[in-house]
């Protein structure tokens, strides 16, 4: 099996006023394709630092990366915006920053599909699909700012996995979701 990713002794160090503060030290971690994971553990546990690095948004200080076949570590900027945009999907916690706030909801959903070049009808049926499926049908034409805290969540959870992509990342994807 091939594993969507392989990180191994992966360090990272983060410089601040106060000192060094290293947020991963020495991690190893495989995951195969198709695998689910879910990594846990208390605030400033380096769980945000390892989803940054798995998407290419930072580097590691030492070890190395592979996701999805490429080697983070040594993978120019641009080529890893090109791998994180067509074959990932990603959730941060600070979802509402990844909200367009000009954009309804279902322009929102099919950003990424538009921008791989997805035909406008096929954009339209995996839009109306997903928000069907988070129960935001009517939420389609509105804006962000009109959505409440996990209403605004849920689209940013769609627009991460509209493009179907091959390793989708989310830290805290549920963070303010109810039951």
């Amino acid at each position: 099996m091939t594993a969507a990713v392989d990180a191994r002794d992966v360090f990272r160090i983060h410089r601040t006023a106060e000192g060094d503060a290293a947020a991963l030290q020495g991690l190893t971690l495989r995951i195969d394709d198709r695998e689910v994971v879910a990594v846990l553990g208390p605030n400033g546990s380096g769980k945000s630092t390892l989803m940054r690095i798995l998407a290419g948004l930072e580097r590691p200080s030492a070890g190395s990366a592979r996701v999805l076949g490429h080697d983070l570590t040594s993978l120019p900027a641009r080529r890893s915006a090109v791998l994180r945009a067509q074959r990932m999907g990603v959730v941060d916690q600070h979802y509402r920053q990844a909200l367009p706030p000009d954009l309804d909801c279902a322009s929102i959903v099919t950003l990424q599909m538009a921008m791989l070049g997805a035909p406008r009808a096929e954009r339209a049926r995996r839009s109306a699909e997903l928000l069907e499926r988070v129960g935001l049908t009517e939420a389609a034409g509105a804006r962000p700012a009109e959505l409440s805290g996990g209403e605004a969540q849920r689209i940013a959870i769609c627009a991460a996995v509209a493009h179907r992509p091959a390793l989708l990342l989310a830290d805290e994807p549920a963070g303010e979701l109810d039951a």
